[in-house]
């Protein structure tokens, strides 16, 4: 590459960052909470904004429906992809969808208004702002008309709220993707390199139906559902102290998701539900936890008058660690972030889970890194006045650009394909 590519690379954000940021307010303008059924109008603007960039669009189509007589598609995962020519693949990944608006907002959550140098909006910082910064990032990369070879591909998908199971991982598995490396997302100001696991279970209770004045003659599903939930209190105070050496991965946990009973008007409760998630630590191993969790809720259900217990695995979230290769990754980000004016980002865990660990699970190089805050808590993710640091948004635009043009430029940090 030319010896002032850096500055090229400066050059052309620059001329773009109108741009960048009117891109973002009107995608935040835009509802995306993960219970939504349609994300028609999302996927439509992402494609056009996407074609519009100079870049190639591939729709892989979940769901459709039948709108007069029309095939209209609800869901869809996007790749977004440039090829520079032969060479390594390397995909940046994330999801669009958000979590809910909830209550409590001073701003409109989908104004998009910008404040002090921020802006504000249901998801601009988790989710939105990484697409601002990924499409941008790759058309800096085209514009800067450097000596690079390989491909760059977005993947956009309305599945991490969920797990990414439809999302990036669906895209695995029908072998639509084939990355050497992944930056995926990330909601804080770091690089992630592991995080936490989640294993969910079904608790199902299952009683007698007995008259309400004969409780009894029969197995009282909701006495057995009451144990059992003593007992979860028990093992959620003892995950306190199950503890990550990884730092940011924090503790294990346990969370009661749902509770439900099926009754009569005149009849006790005859069977009462109960799903749980556990999750677990990179240390931790899901089968061992498994295990004891049925153990200890099979114990505290004995003895209730006829009761049956039954637990089943709904869903595993592996734990994801460092692929071979990340170190590279790691190592690239942390060169060019500094080159931003930036202290060296730090290396750490998460507790949160993601579609990014789809990757990782394939043994695919993978972090986690984007234009989150630096404080999560008080950037309001996931709760009231969510913003975002229109400066970290441009630090991350500039760190991302010269990252891909490193890795697949013709310096040292080239990765072979």
């Amino acid at each position: 590459m030319k010896k002032d590519w850096q500055e090229s690379i400066k050059t052309v954000l620059v001329a773009r960052r109108a741009a960048q940021f009117s891109f973002l307010a009107k995608l935040v303008n835009m509802r995306s909470e993960s219970s939504s059924e349609d994300y028609s109008g999302l996927i439509e603007y992402l494609t056009d904004v996407a074609e519009e960039l100079g870049f190639d669009v591939e729709s892989d189509v979940i769901e459709t429906a039948d709108n007069l007589g029309e095939e209209q598609v609800l869901n869809a995962n996007l790749i977004v992809r440039h090829s520079f020519g032969p060479g390594p693949v390397i995909a940046l990944s994330t999801n669009v969808d958000t979590a809910p608006v909830g209550e409590g907002w001073k701003h409109d959550p989908f104004g998009g208004a910008i404040l002090a140098g921020k802006m504000y909006g249901r998801g601009v910082a988790t989710s939105k702002g990484d697409i601002a910064a990924y499409l941008y990032a790759l058309r800096g990369l085209c514009d800067a008309d450097l000596t690079i070879s390989g491909t760059v591909e977005i993947h956009l998908y309305f599945d991490g709220e969920k797990g990414g199971e439809l999302g990036s991982e669906r895209l695995l598995e029908n072998n639509l993707t084939h990355p050497d490396m992944v930056i995926s997302g990330g909601s804080n100001h770091s690089i992630i390199s592991s995080v936490r696991g989640c294993l969910r279970l079904l608790i199902e209770v299952i009683g007698r139906q007995v008259p309400q004045a004969k409780p009894e003659n029969g197995g009282d599903a909701v006495e057995t559902a009451t144990s059992i939930l003593t007992a979860l209190s028990e093992i959620r105070s003892e995950c306190n102290s199950i503890a990550s050496e990884i730092v940011g991965i924090g503790t294990a946990a346990l969370s009661i998701v749902r509770i439900d009973g099926v009754h009569g008007v005149t009849a006790q409760a005859g069977k009462v539900t109960i799903e749980i998630d556990r999750y677990l630590i990179p240390e931790e191993d899901p089968k061992v936890v498994e295990g004891e969790l049925t153990n200890r809720i099979g114990l505290a259900s004995i003895g209730r008058g006829g009761a049956v217990c039954r637990v089943r695995k709904l869903k595993l979230q592996e734990t994801m660690t460092s692929a071979q290769g990340s170190q590279q990754l790691i190592d690239v980000l942390q060169k060019h972030s500094l080159n931003e004016g930036e202290v060296e980002l730090p290396v750490m865990g998460a507790g949160y889970a993601s579609g990014g660990r789809h990757y990782a699970s394939r043994g695919i190089p993978t972090v986690f890194y984007g234009s989150g805050p630096k404080n999560a808590e008080t950037a309001g993710i996931n709760g009231p006045d969510e913003f975002l640091e229109l400066d970290d948004l441009r630090r991350a635009t500039s760190t991302i650009t010269m990252t891909l043009a490193s890795l697949l430029g013709d310096e040292a940090d080239k990765v072979e394909p």
